[in-house]
């Protein structure tokens, strides 16, 4: 029966935690710890991950298994980039401790064998602060070789990372010397990609953005160079050329090859290296990379409400090509809407049989009811105890069953939306308003732990939120819950 556990530290693997318990658990053998912690106890560790663990651990650990996959895992390392339904179910996977993320989440299979790895500045930052050091997630992605923040290489360990290791559970003090020579690194460019990167595997990821890394970087080239200028065709030749030019000074990098930027804008490549590579190649921040979304009007509509603009004007079609330094062929076809996009088959069936288009503006006003009555049940969501619902397109769109991107098509349902739409620290402290209340309602004293445990609210995103309290509750509930902290 186990009686304590040691808090998490910051980035700290679930691993690390389990074995900080062994080596104060009193426990002589693996094996003692491993059925007290593993409903199964002759499964391995899993170092990277979680394995299925006993109902009374993950009570005590106080921690939801959501929290525990983003921030104390290595998932966002693979699958972070992953399609949405691929995604969804590899992190689903991990939460039900199912055991089937592994043929889910983009895994190297090399026969390279991995260990884990640290940094000898941050270990001895962690002794001094902590009294001992931990493993680090951020240490193990395996793209990056220095550690970010101190511009040094990260040294390899004993404990590999391999299945085939030898069942145990190995604490980073034990593991690391006490002095280790530190090795900074004097490529800027690599430094400047490690930071990149780690800043990406750091982003809060929203689970439900089902937006393509393709398409996303794809729109993220409009108006440069590397599309045409009606935005549908990539020139990735001359993307390629710029890119390795940009990134010739890097040293171990395996991501050279014109097919395998192009299989990355095909959603058929997803490491984190290589998108985060092309993320600041293009000049994307971190956090937009990893939320991403689409601009509203994209270059393709831009390039024909111009074309429609200017005949309408009185221009002929030769001088609008030229204007526009366009094919004359393109732009009268764009004018007399019957330009074919590429990889569009055109429905022959439609054309004879005369068949009509959807009338949007009909299903629009149709759908609004639904849109409002769905807006107010997300934002009380009486299904989960009255906790508030962030209202977004996409919610909407799944709760409704409408087809993603539908909603932009429907002017007034979009608008109904962004107009209940808020940012985050706005929406935080209608969570932690609710929080507060629920603790009140079990007559129970409120702290800033309790709080945390039903909100999910790191520290920083609680303070963020403070400013926007006095709009959601009394000056009474507004003074407390500033001082909880």
């Amino acid at each position: 029966m186990i009686g304590f556990m040691p808090e998490l530290y910051p980035d700290e693997l679930v691993y690390s935690l389990f074995s900080r318990y062994h080596s104060r658990s009193g426990n002589l053998l693996y094996r003692a710890s491993a059925e007290e912690i593993f409903k199964d106890p002759l499964v391995r560790p899993d170092i990277e991950f979680i394995n299925r663990y006993r109902e009374e651990v993950v009570d005590i650990l106080r921690v939801p298994v959501e929290t525990l996959v983003k921030k104390h895992t290595m998932f966002p390392a693979y699958g972070i980039f992953l399609p949405y339904e691929r995604r969804k179910a590899a992190f689903c996977s991990l939460v039900q401790m199912g055991g089937k993320h592994q043929n889910l989440l983009a895994i190297p299979k090399g026969k390279e064998k991995r260990r884990l790895r640290f940094c000898p500045v941050c270990v001895k930052k962690d002794r001094e602060r902590y009294g001992e050091t931990y493993w680090h997630r951020t240490w193990q992605i395996g793209a990056v070789r220095i550690c970010s923040e101190h511009k040094c290489y990260l040294e390899d360990t004993d404990v590999f990372v391999s299945g085939k290791a030898t069942p145990a559970f190995l604490t980073a003090e034990e593991s690391i010397p006490e002095n280790q020579e530190v090795r900074y690194c004097g490529d800027k460019m690599e430094i400047r990609l490690s930071q990149y990167i780690t800043n990406v595997f750091q982003t809060e990821i929203d689970m439900d953005n089902d937006v393509s890394v393709g398409e996303f970087l794809h729109t993220q080239m409009e108006g440069t160079k590397y599309l045409s200028l009606r935005g549908e065709q990539r020139n990735i030749g001359l993307l390629h050329q710029d890119f390795m030019r940009y990134y010739q000074e890097l040293q171990e990098n395996d991501f050279t090859e014109l097919w395998q930027i192009q299989k990355v804008f095909t959603n058929d490549r997803y490491r984190i290296q290589d998108v985060s590579m092309l993320g600041m190649f293009l000049g994307i921040e971190p956090d937009k990379l990893v939320n991403r979304k689409l601009p509203l009007i994209r270059q393709t509509e831009l390039f024909e409400k111009e074309i429609y603009r200017l005949h309408k004007k009185g221009m002929k079609y030769p001088e609008i090509a030229k204007s526009l330094g366009a094919s004359y062929d393109t732009v009268k076809s764009i004018g007399e809407r019957r330009y074919k996009k590429v990889g569009q088959k055109q429905n022959v069936s439609s054309v004879k049989a005369g068949v009509k288009s959807k009338n949007w503006e009909e299903i629009d006003r149709k759908i609004l009811p639904a849109v409002k009555q769905t807006i107010e049940e997300l934002w009380e969501n009486k299904e989960r105890d009255g906790r508030p619902g962030r209202i977004t397109v996409n919610a909407v769109e799944k709760k409704l069953g409408i087809p993603a991107k539908q909603i932009e098509k429907l002017q007034l349902c979009k608008k109904e939306i962004q107009k209940h739409q808020e940012s985050y620290p706005r929406f935080w402290a209608r969570e932690v308003v609710w929080a507060v209340q629920q603790i009140q309602g079990r007559d129970d004293v409120v702290n800033w732990k309790k709080v945390r445990g039903l909100t999910n609210l790191r520290k920083k995103n609680f303070l963020s939120c403070i400013p926007y309290l006095e709009t959601q509750t009394d000056p009474a509930t507004t003074a407390l819950i500033k001082s909880l902290l």
